[in-house]
């Protein structure tokens, strides 16, 4: 084990990441009331898998970090303390996930990633969340509109703001960029 990871009372220690280096939506979390949701499908071929990557190394600096979302957290809770006051609405947020079968299209070191239930996926596991198991009930993955077996998404991405209107023109923005790779 690395020096950093030695183990302190039986627990290893938890190295300290930087809040530029995770997403804002993992922590401390986006809690804002208006989101839109963009999946993302890429093709198996080369060139979209290309596109794909092209899309991914762009978007890097979209994604809101920790701090990043920290700070907007703390700008929300000041003006409502405030009451009254005007302030500008914040920018809306951004955060994307990947599935297993995306990440493999992007590297192949991704078949290392340790996890049955991830790589399975979702639908796969469904039924271990509760989801009912019969193929004709709602909430079963046959039904679902989005992730359904022969449907899974390779990646999303979470659109999350105060305003409507700004959300909608960021998401707008985004699958601009999207199809621009």
């Amino acid at each position: 084990m690395s020096e950093k990871h030695q183990l302190q009372g039986g627990a290893p220690r938890e190295p300290v990441l930087p809040m530029n280096d995770i997403q804002g939506i993992a922590v401390p979390g986006f809690l804002k009331p208006q989101q839109t949701l963009i999946g993302i499908q890429a093709a198996g071929t080369p060139d979209a898998i290309a596109a794909f990557k092209r899309f991914v190394g762009a978007f890097g600096n979209e994604i809101a970090t920790a701090a990043e979302t920290l700070a907007d957290r703390r700008r929300h809770r000041a003006a409502a303390s405030a009451k009254g006051a005007d302030a500008a609405p914040a920018p809306p947020l951004a955060a994307i996930a990947f599935t297993y079968s995306g990440l493999r299209k992007l590297t192949p070191g991704a078949v290392n990633l340790p996890g049955d239930a991830f790589r399975e996926g979702l639908a796969a596991r469904s039924a271990y969340l509760g989801d009912p198991s019969n193929p004709s009930d709602e909430g079963n993955p046959a039904q679902w509109k989005v992730g359904a077996p022969g449907n899974e998404l390779d990646a999303l991405i979470i659109v999350a703001g105060d305003e409507p209107g700004l959300v909608d023109e960021r998401a707008l923005a985004i699958s601009k960029l999207l199809g621009e790779a």
